[in-house]
C-alpha cells in the first residue's frame, strides 16, 4: 500500500488536532516528530513542581541560543518534596503508532518519560524510566503499550495499556531520590 493510501485509510477528516505525517523511506512507516511539527517555544511546556504538596523543588524549561530545549532545575526532598516535571500538549496521534523514541543529552540521572491520557474521564499518567549518561547524548526507545499507569504517584493495576491516539500530552519528570541540580537537553521526540 502506498503512503498516500495509508494516510487516506487512517484519516478521513482533517481537524485542528490532526498530525502532519511524514514518510520515512528507510522504515516505510508513518511518524510524528514533535520538534519538526512544533517550533521550539518554552511557553508550550507547563512546569509542575512539588510545591503542589508543600515541596521546595523547582524546574524550568528553556530554549537556548543553539535552539535546544532544556529541562533544568533543582530537586529538593525538604518539606515532603522531591519531584519536578514538565509537559506539553500534543495533537491527536494515529492509533497505529506503537513507540516513542527520544534523543537526549543527559547528566547521569534517572528520568521518566511521561504521557497523559484520559481513562473513563480521569487524567491518568503513564511513565517509562530512562537512565542518562553524564554529558553524553543517548537514544531511548519505548513501546507505548509498556508504559506503567500512575495516578498521583501511585502505580495503578488493571488499567488498559496506553494507546497513542489517547495521549493528550508528553513530558519528563525527575524525582526525589536524586536531590540536587539537574539538566536534561531534549533533542528529539518521535512517535512511530
Amino acid at each position: 500500500m502506498s503512503f498516500n493510501e495509508q494516510v487516506a485509510n487512517t484519516k478521513t477528516a482533517k481537524t485542528d488536532h490532526d498530525v502532519e505525517l511524514e514518510h520515512c523511506d528507510t522504515q516505510s512507516s508513518l511518524k510524528y516528530s514533535y520538534f519538526r511539527e512544533n517550533p521550539l517555544n518554552a511557553t508550550h511546556w507547563k512546569i509542575t513542581n512539588d510545591g503542589v504538596m508543600g515541596g521546595l523543588s523547582n524546574g524550568d524549561i528553556i530554549v537556548n541560543k543553539t535552539n535546544q530545549l532544556i529541562f533544568l532545575g533543582h530537586v529538593s526532598t525538604d518539606n515532603n518534596g522531591g519531584f519536578t516535571s514538565v509537559f506539553s500538549d500534543i495533537p491527536k496521534l494515529l492509533p497505529q503508532f506503537y513507540k516513542i523514541t527520544i534523543r537526549v543529552l543527559g547528566d547521569g540521572k534517572l528520568y521518566q518519560l511521561r504521557a497523559k491520557s484520559k481513562i473513563m474521564g480521569i487524567e491518568v499518567g503513564f511513565k517509562a524510566e530512562f537512565q542518562t549518561k553524564q554529558n553524553q547524548e543517548t537514544l531511548h526507545q519505548f513501546n507505548i503499550a509498556d508504559f506503567t499507569a500512575t495516578f498521583r504517584g501511585r502505580t495503578l493495576a488493571n488499567v488498559q495499556p496506553l494507546q497513542a491516539d489517547l495521549i493528550s500530552s508528553i513530558g519528563f519528570l525527575i524525582k526525589s531520590n536524586q536531590s540536587g541540580d539537574f539538566r536534561l537537553v531534549i533533542n528529539s521526540i518521535v512517535f512511530e
